[in-house]
């Protein structure tokens, strides 16, 4: 199927917090993480085929399956205090990110892990531990 491919894009989503030198992910720190090896793989190999990959690296943002972060008024304040926006993303912010990276104006960005997240990852790791 691979030689018949032209054109095209996938895109992947990892752990912000994979991202982060505080963190180790134990079992989640493997190259099949998207963000890790496996994107940048993908990107190279399918790249000569037209075929870009990239990866989207997501803070918090709150839906159902992380109620527990956001919900809670110690766990969000510390989570808030680590986003120098200040505030939590929104699935909306994200998907835009995503169709970016699916049109024509990210048509020379392969390999990339694009992180949406506030700002989180360009803190310094201490200032997670606030």
């Amino acid at each position: 199927m691979a030689g018949r491919w032209r054109a095209g894009f996938t895109t992947a989503f990892d752990l912000v917090a994979a991202l982060s030198e505080l963190l180790t992910l134990g079992a989640e720190e493997t190259p099949e993480r998207p963000g890790g090896g496996l994107t940048r793989a993908a990107a190279v190999e399918w790249g000569p085929r037209g075929v870009r990959c990239n990866a989207v690296a997501p803070g918090v943002v709150p839906v159902e399956r992380n109620r527990h972060v956001w919900t809670d008024p110690e766990t969000s304040a510390a989570m808030l205090r680590a986003a120098p926006l200040g505030r939590f993303g929104s699935a909306a912010e994200v998907a835009r990110v995503v169709a970016f990276l699916a049109g024509g104006d990210a048509s020379f960005v392969n390999g990339a892990c694009l992180a949406v997240d506030g700002g989180m990852t360009a803190m310094p790791p201490e200032a997670l531990l606030r």
